[in-house]
């Protein structure tokens, strides 16, 4: 028995096998009662196709392009561009926040884990078992939303070719069940692929980019109708009932949306060679490019609208609209939004691949129902398959909001934003107050931290070989920055849109998805999970191997 927890702890010599993931026999086999660990080889994606799935995952200037009707109503060109140019700065203290825990505890849980890491020890089942629901929960949302956008999009192109089409409700919901079964084929039987496809999704994305870059600037001039610089840099529009600076900070909900998701990358170590190097680099790399293109898009697409009132009202497919006003082409237009839509279709498998295998990690420890299930790695597939089902099932209810509320959309990114960001708040604020200097005082000494204070750490190993740091001034100021952040968008991206609200359908049901995650989550925990949840399961060793792999 010895041998084998050695053989399965030290896997320097077995770098070519790839990474493993690590469960007790009992959850995945049922009856053996051994505490060693079983191992699961997985290795499906390189750096490159790691940094395509990270992009993909934040498919920043598409999110911003299909989104763009959202701020425009609240700001205007100025909400657009100068939007996304601050959410981009303040998103990236984010990325560099989570980069850095990432580095230190490199774990497919990612926030949940890094929440157990970072709490004070009698606070931490319970800080790590809400940030789980949480993240869980805004993964679902999140990427639930690139079938909506996609159906959304469609219905668009079909108005541009037949005036007199009405798009409804049951219709989107049937393009949304198409999208979400084929992420779901994807994810359970294309995994040999998802290496080749990332790769390709990047690629594709970045060239798409280009693409729509030069035709919305190029085509306007041409014809002589692009927008004026002034136009862009310059003209803000508030349709919102709102004060003007209140609808500017509601319009970054463009920018956040097409930047949050960064841990996307963490929750796919288990996959991929040198975790602490390469999942770090992969979120912020994804974070800047991301931020980047869609600034440079989003210049090009204003460029090309002259009817801006028509775009917003247009909805979830505004983008359809402002494609049709730069080019004057429906074929155009129809091009335009193929290469949108193939973005799209990059991205809905790989964010159900982060937001499985999120759900796996939560399972694994016991907060969701049917443990065994959820947690199984299939030897067949090598894929989390009952986790990926869970995620088609929670795709599916998200679906259910379309027949209560025509703009479901924006109710269901405003949830994905603020679920996400609250899950990120416990390990930034940790690391904020007193985890820095509890880890790197750990590190350079080269001793575990209850040898230097009151054992209140003797769960949480922390290596010594610690490269990446933002030091103890500039880290400090990045946390602060990404907390204030966090803070105020969560709260604006819970008021509605537009004021006053006169009828239903122009609620924020985002505060009904919230509210009904976080009230589910307390009866669970009140009822059951406080009873039996300590923390991560086998979470010393499972940072103890991450640790050992770091010299291997």
């Amino acid at each position: 028995m010895e041998q084998k927890q050695s053989e399965a702890y030290d896997d320097s010599a077995k770098s070519n096998t790839g990474v493993t993931d690590y469960h007790r026999p009992e959850s995945l086999h049922h009856g053996s009662a051994d505490a060693s660990l079983t191992l699961v080889p997985r290795k499906h994606f390189s750096t490159l196709a790691l940094v395509g799935l990270s992009f993909a995952i934040l498919n920043s200037w598409t999110a911003a392009c299909a989104s763009i009707n959202l701020a425009l109503g609240a700001g205007g060109p100025v909400g657009v561009v100068w939007g996304l140019l601050v959410g981009t700065i303040c998103a990236s203290t984010i990325a560099l926040s989570l980069a850095e825990l990432c580095h230190i505890f490199p774990s497919i849980g990612g926030q949940y884990h890094w929440s157990y890491a970072m709490a004070p020890k009698p606070y931490r089942a319970a800080v790590a078992y809400f940030a789980g629901w949480l993240g869980t929960t805004g993964w679902i949302a999140l990427a639930s939303s690139a079938p909506l956008y996609a159906g959304s999009t469609i219905m668009g192109i079909i108005s541009v070719y037949r005036p007199d089409f009405v798009p409804s409700a049951w219709k989107i919901f049937c393009i949304y069940m198409g999208l979400t079964t084929y992420c779901g084929i994807v994810n359970i039987w294309g995994v040999r692929i998802l290496n080749k496809m990332n790769q390709a999704a990047l690629l594709w994305s970045v060239i798409g980019a280009v693409v729509v870059f030069v035709v919305c600037l190029a085509v306007p001039s041409a014809q002589g109708h692009r927008s004026s610089a002034s136009f862009i840099f310059t003209d803000f529009v508030n349709l919102t009932g709102w004060p003007d600076g209140v609808a500017w900070m509601i319009g970054l909900i463009t920018a956040q949306y097409s930047l949050v998701g960064v841990d996307g990358a963490s929750h796919v170590i288990d996959e991929i060679d040198r975790p602490h190097i390469n999942a770090p680099k992969a979120m912020i790399l994804a974070c800047l490019i991301g931020g980047i293109s869609a600034f440079l898009v989003l210049i090009a697409v204003l460029a090309g609208i002259n009817d801006m009132q028509s775009v917003i009202s247009a909805g979830a497919a505004g983008i359809v609209q402002a494609f049709l006003q730069a080019t004057n082409s429906k074929a155009a237009t129809l091009c335009l939004n193929l290469i949108l839509f193939g973005t799209i279709a990059f991205a809905g498998p790989a964010l159900m691949i982060t937001s499985s295998r999120m759900v796996q990690a939560y399972a694994n420890d016991g907060c969701l129902p049917f443990r065994s299930k959820l947690a199984h790695v299939s030897p067949k597939h090598e894929v989390p398959v009952y986790a990926v089902l869970f995620c088609c099932f929670w795709y599916t209810v998200f679906g259910l909001i379309l027949f209560g509320s025509m703009i479901a959309v924006q109710a269901i990114v405003s949830a994905s934003v603020v679920l996400l960001q609250l899950s990120y708040v416990v390990p930034i604020a940790g690391m904020l107050f007193g985890g820095r200097k509890r880890i790197f005082d750990s590190s350079t000494s080269g001793t575990s931290p209850n040898q230097n204070d009151d054992n209140d750490d003797d769960e949480i190993p922390i290596p010594t070989d610690i490269k990446y740091t933002m030091g103890p001034l500039l880290g400090p100021c990045v946390n602060a920055a990404a907390l204030c952040y966090i803070g105020v968008t969560t709260v604006l991206f819970l008021l509605p849109s537009y004021i006053p609200v006169t009828s239903g359908s122009l609620m924020n049901y985002s505060v009904v998805v919230v509210a009904t995650t976080s009230l589910l989550a307390t009866i669970n925990w009140f009822a059951l999970a406080r009873k039996t949840y300590t923390g991560p399961r086998d979470f010393r060793q499972l940072l103890e191997r991450a640790h050992l792999s770091r010299i291997g």
